[in-house]
């Protein structure tokens, strides 16, 4: 397909070589093998299998030794793997937070690192501390000194737990 504009030059003008080629391989190349895979792609797969099974076997005494002789120049493909810290800076690199075009958010980014972080974390550095914790008996009154009182908590910790508890008396009744 790639000769395709060579061949029209011969024929016809460049532009016209090039405009047919390009519209002929979108055509033929794109639209149509889309349109007739997406609606019939298994049962096409399954009725083909069987030539890709054919083609393996045949071109496998060819395709064999060239891989072992390119391993051998070039050595074997290995997956680039990352480590944490590179992980971690390749997902802020990707951020739009960096400003540099990515498309994860800022919620996104940190959840991501978060689960990177999740080895390096014990108990302890996720638990809000009980003196951050605002708590309400069950059978509490919500009057106005409590709403002070919540607001007042809510302003001085930007993370804070809020509890509501069962007093140990009704919990060890069963109630």
């Amino acid at each position: 397909m790639e000769s395709l504009p060579i061949f029209l030059d011969k024929l016809v003008p460049s532009w016209a070589a090039i405009l047919v080629s390009v519209t002929l391989i979108l055509m033929f190349g794109e639209i149509v093998p889309q349109s007739i895979y997406t609606r019939n792609g298994l049962t096409i797969g399954a009725t083909l299998a069987p030539l890709v099974h054919l083609l393996l076997w045949l071109f496998f005494p060819i395709a064999y030794p060239i891989s072992k002789v390119l391993d051998w120049m070039l050595g074997k493909g290995h997956a680039s793997l990352l480590r944490r810290a590179e992980l971690k800076a390749f997902v802020d690199l990707h951020g739009n937070e960096a400003g540099k075009g990515g498309d994860l958010t800022h919620d996104e980014t940190t959840i991501i690192v978060g689960a990177l972080e999740l080895m390096e974390k014990t108990a302890k550095d996720s638990m809000t501390p009980i003196s951050k914790a605002f708590s309400l008996d069950l059978d509490g009154t919500l009057n106005l000194w409590v709403y002070k009182l919540l607001f007042n908590f809510i302003q001085t910790f930007t993370k804070f737990l809020f509890a509501v508890y069962v007093p140990r008396e009704k919990s060890e009744l069963g109630h």
